[in-house]
């Protein structure tokens, strides 16, 4: 209720106050203000007050100072212990400024002395108490959802951080497991245990980048994706998801481009889809038929907008927009479930699900676009999500595929990642493929080390843990060495300097990586190739 509307609206007062003389005064003096008759609750005693504080809502309290089971700051303390957000006015028979104080120190939000009580005063006490509550309770609300938000950050770069340590291991663990299987005959049993390790942490790596997606971190391999043909492409695959049984349709605008990831874009679809028709599902479960519709459109957008409510993420500033919208008839979310929809592991149906609409909002994030969620018990769903369009002039045309080279090398290289387990199994794998290998403590170490070989360097591979300034560092580097190839790491898809400037002679790779995308990557800027290895 606003404090404005007070003379429209009646409120809900309780007066806890022992002589019925003075009850009845504070009563007509009510009834003469300028409002609408509020409803009076009177309670004689403390205790009295109390349970009916906590079987009733209140507005406003209005609490006698001396009562005869309580009086003073005691009174008040245990009226606030249980209701700490409703705002307590003390009456009194007694003109005492220190006792008034204290009272307001101890949280009374006024002190007022019976005799000097008239219309007026109740209406401005009422008003200014009325706005406290309201004010304090927005502040709670905006406290909240402060805290919220604080918590999903925090979560977000644990998520980054526990990715970042997994693909460094993974990293290990695949390269080592390739060379051991390029070492044993094609006829050992045990090659079939060693295929399985590395399904395992193929696997694995898939968890790792959908803890980087949610984090926000991993934007992936971002080109200009035609999003109406995207959608139907997918349309046959998405009829397969879990519990599709309800008829999905489509509604899509031609030409509408984004600058994307089409492995994350789908995966964003996938978990919309499913959780349309899992929501249709427990619909039709009741005999209620539903359905499931994807939109794909355009939307123009005048004014900057912060989305904060339930169900909606991130900051809309003017421009065009390409909106994917997933839209169902299942069983919607109340505004309690829509606050934690995109927490990792949060489901409806049983604990532990996955992180699948936290992926999306990963997804979301790390393609720069916003979410909103539209929902109603009983009626349904609708994602909205929106990505900014990419312009026709940024579209590139299509480039011939580049032929595939040899993998086997020769020449000096160095190795530089701040994971020893990472360092090691790369500087094996060069080392197998025919490249003598040079390890590298630090950036400091690999100038030391590029003057020492002046010109006889092909190739300096470093991990961007290790680098403040990827971009100075490649510089510098490729100054002092004209003719290195610079091979950036790192565990993020998002590049980590624009590669265009450097001509072909930096590239980079993301961990974890297998020998074979290793040897590719330094075979494209070190020019130097031999056979091809065996695994």
């Amino acid at each position: 209720m606003d404090d404005f509307n007070l003379a429209n609206s009646p409120i809900r007062i309780l007066l806890v106050e022992d002589n019925p003389l003075d009850a009845d005064l504070f009563r007509s003096y009510l009834a003469l203000a300028n409002m609408a008759m509020p409803h009076v609750a009177v309670a004689e005693r403390l205790a009295e007050a109390i349970r009916l504080v906590q079987a009733e809502e209140f507005d406003v309290i209005f609490l006698d100072y001396k009562l005869p089971d309580s009086e003073g700051v005691e009174s008040l303390a245990r009226l606030k212990a249980k209701i700490p957000h409703v705002p307590i006015v003390v009456l009194t028979g007694l003109d005492d400024d220190q006792k008034g104080l204290d009272m307001v120190l101890h949280g009374a939000q006024d002190y007022l002395v019976k005799d000097r009580v008239n219309e007026s005063i109740l209406w401005r006490v009422l008003r200014y108490s009325i706005a406290r509550k309201l004010t304090e309770a927005r502040q709670r609300e905006f406290e909240e959802r402060l805290r919220e938000a604080q918590r999903a950050e925090s979560l977000a770069r644990l998520a980054g951080g526990i990715a970042h340590s997994y693909n460094n291991l993974l990293t290990s663990i695949m390269g080592n497991t390739s060379l051991v299987l390029g070492n044993i005959a094609q006829t050992d049993p045990n090659r079939e245990f060693l295929r399985e390790i590395q399904k395992a942490a193929k696997r694995a790596a898939v968890l790792t980048n959908q803890m980087l997606t949610y984090s926000g971190q991993c934007r992936g391999t971002l080109a200009p994706v035609e999003l109406g043909e995207f959608v139907t492409r997918m349309a046959p695959f998405l009829r397969t998801v879990r519990e599709g049984d309800g008829p999905i349709s489509y509604g899509v605008e031609p030409k509408v481009f984004v600058q994307a990831d089409v492995a994350q874009l789908q995966q964003l679809l996938v978990n919309l889809v499913e959780n349309a028709q899992e929501a249709v599902a427990e619909q039709t479960r009741r005999g209620i038929p539903g359905r499931v519709e994807v939109a794909v459109s355009t939307v123009e957008i005048t004014q900057t907008r912060v989305l904060s409510g339930p169900g909606e993420h991130g900051t809309l500033t003017p421009g065009t927009y390409a909106r994917i919208a997933v839209t169902d008839t299942g069983t919607g979310m109340d505004e309690a479930t829509l606050l934690k929809a995109f927490d990792p592991f949060f489901s409806t149906k049983f604990t532990g699900r996955g992180l699948g609409l936290a992926s999306v909002l990963g997804i979301v994030r790390g393609h720069r676009g916003v979410l909103h969620v539209r929902s109603e018990v009983g009626k349904g769903t609708t994602f909205l999500i929106l990505l900014p369009v990419l312009a026709a002039t940024d579209i590139p045309g299509e480039e011939e595929e580049s032929s595939s080279a040899p993998l086997d090398g020769r020449g000096l290289m160095l190795v530089a990642d701040e994971e020893s387990l990472v360092a090691t199994v790369t500087r094996k794998i060069l080392e197998r493929y025919g490249y003598t290998v040079q390890p590298a403590a630090n950036p400091t170490s690999i100038a030391k080390l590029v003057a020492r070989h002046r010109g006889e360097i092909i190739c300096i591979l470093v991990d961007c843990g290790m680098l403040k300034d990827p971009a100075t560092f490649v510089r510098d580097t490729l100054e002092q060495a004209p003719n290195s190839g610079i091979l950036l790491t790192s565990d993020s898809e998002e590049l980590p300097l624009d590669l265009s400037p450097f001509a072909g002679r930096v590239a980079y790779l993301r961990k974890p990586y297998l020998p074979r995308e290793l040897m590719h990557r330094v075979q494209s800027i070190s020019g130097c190739g031999g056979g091809q290895p065996d695994a």
